[in-house]
């Protein structure tokens, strides 16, 4: 390719990584806090093992926001089944991306989902108030998860 090592090896130092995609934010109450654009549930159970194998003896707390009604009605058992891995979920509502809602789906209906599968979940109606539970609860032996394509990336703004 004709590239110089030095310039590769520069290149990759000061590679930051891609924006979105399993990004440090920083640490709240000494958690680490990743935000990742995760809104699929095939990305969703990828981050969940990813962090569950870099942090084994960390509990794993994902906020996620679902990603449009219709993909989240399409995809509710897979969400759940993804989900579920986490071993605590914090939802908020459904980020409607230019459509109404015309499915009766909602993210309420998916936190009873999962806590018919036995999964530690709550649904809050804001960000703010997302975030002020985060930043309240979360302890150093836990590594926070924001999950979702739409605001949920706003809350690492509250937490670090």
């Amino acid at each position: 390719l004709g590239v110089e090592p030095v310039v590769i090896k520069g290149a990759l130092e000061n590679f930051a990584g891609t924006w979105r995609r399993f990004e440090y934010k920083g640490d709240c109450n000494g958690a680490p806090v990743y935000d990742d654009y995760a809104h699929h549930p095939t990305e969703i159970r990828s981050v969940i093992s990813g962090v569950r194998e870099k942090f084994p003896d960390k509990k794993i707390t994902v906020a996620f926001q679902p990603h449009t009604f219709s993909r989240t009605r399409e995809l509710f058992s897979d969400f759940v089944e993804a989900l579920s891995l986490a071993d605590q979920v914090l939802l908020i509502p459904i980020y409607p991306a230019r459509k109404e809602d015309t499915t009766g789906v909602s993210s309420e209906g998916l936190m009873e989902a999962l806590q018919a599968e036995g999964v530690s979940v709550s649904h809050f109606h804001t960000l703010l108030a997302l975030g002020l539970e985060l930043r309240e609860t979360v302890t150093s032996d836990e590594v926070v998860l924001l999950l979702g394509a739409g605001e949920i990336t706003n809350v690492a703004k509250e937490l670090v």
